[in-house]
């Protein structure tokens, strides 16, 4: 006969490990068949819009919020993709993805928008043929500065490194080493140990005239004369124009940086009909309004331009100008192993 505290402690056991699975499946994204998992930036997709999805088609949506390109790829890593539908990532962080083996190719069969998408945001080098990846959002890079501060109508990218003037430079390590590298090296990839000493050294140099490393915040800087001119993105246009409209903004003339958001389908995924189904109805050009709207970036797609929106003229003038330059886009990249780069961008600011 087995002893009755022994039962009671192996029921009691049996219990608590039972319910610890439950908890933790409990915290874990796990992928049902009329559900889809999202991994996306906070603040990027309308949740009016998500919720207008769900109603019509019966499909729920949970996002799952990242703070940065880098912070997602650490948790796909972790994760091997488990649980999660969608990503919205940065372009050179589809590449990385993709060469991990995370990504499944992308039906194209099954999306209805491809034809609306501007061409030159397609077949870029980190996914020729686009085969992983369809641009959703963009944004370019150019410089903010005060016309009655600064008598200068034109820049280019070695302004950026121009020790003549105090200035607000981007604090993203793969936004300031992109830069820096393609005004040394031009598009060269993979770059020697001996030219990574020589591009630690040109951003140390940098740091002298450099008043800040900020983002949004640089806008205020600049509006505040503490430099001449900052690095800016175009979806601060409108809040520059609404808050600071005296202030003018620059494409750099011989090249500019661009940033694209992509779709990308995980590996793991089985709900391809619901994920299609998703894709088409983000992609409608009043859809595509709302997210642009929200966070005012590009919309892949210029007919969203159609539908209801509050963008200055200063965010239309800056996209036609764009469009008659578009061999001149520059996308960021790592220009050597991600730890190497790391590396670098840290000693460049001791």
């Amino acid at each position: 006969m087995r002893h009755p505290i022994r039962i009671l402690f192996t029921l009691l056991l049996s219990f608590f490990i039972l319910a610890s699975i439950q908890l933790i499946s409990n915290f874990s994204p796990t992928s049902k068949k009329n559900e889809l998992h999202i991994s996306v930036y906070n603040d990027y997709l309308d949740l009016d819009m998500i919720d207008a999805f769900t109603k019509e088609t019966g499909i729920k949506v949970h996002l799952h919020f990242f703070n940065s390109n880098e912070e997602l790829i650490t948790k796909i890593q972790f994760s091997k993709g488990e649980g999660l539908d969608l990503l919205i990532p940065s372009d050179y962080t589809c590449k990385i993805l993709a060469d991990k083996g995370v990504l499944q190719p992308i039906d194209k069969s099954k999306l209805n928008f491809l034809d609306r998408i501007y061409p030159f945001l397609l077949n870029k080098d980190f996914d020729i043929g686009n085969n992983y990846s369809i641009p959703y959002t963009w944004e370019a890079y150019g410089i903010l500065f005060d016309p009655n501060q600064l008598q200068k109508k034109e820049f280019t990218v070695n302004d950026y490194f121009n020790p003549s003037f105090q200035k607000v430079m981007t604090g993203d390590l793969i936004e300031a080493t992109s830069i820096a590298s393609y005004t040394l090296y031009k598009d060269k990839r993979d770059l020697s140990e001996g030219e990574i000493e020589e591009l630690t050294s040109f951003l140390k140099t940098q740091n002298k005239s450099v008043r800040a490393y900020a983002d949004f915040r640089g806008k205020d800087i600049v509006a505040s004369t503490s430099a001449a001119y900052g690095m800016v993105k175009t979806s601060f246009l409108d809040a520059i124009h609404t808050e600071n409209p005296h202030l003018k903004f620059s494409l750099t003339k011989d090249t500019f940086f661009t940033s694209i958001e992509n779709v990308v389908i995980l590996k793991k995924s089985k709900n391809l009909d619901q994920i299609y189904t998703f894709l088409n109805y983000i992609y409608k050009p009043e859809n595509l309004a709302l997210t642009a709207n929200l966070f005012p970036c590009y919309p892949a797609c210029e007919d969203t331009f159609a539908h209801p929106n509050n963008h200055c003229d200063l965010y239309f003038d800056t996209i036609e100008e764009i469009k008659l330059r578009p061999l001149q886009m520059q996308l960021f990249y790592y220009c050597s192993d991600p730890e190497k780069v790391r590396n670098m961008f840290i000693k460049s600011k001791v």
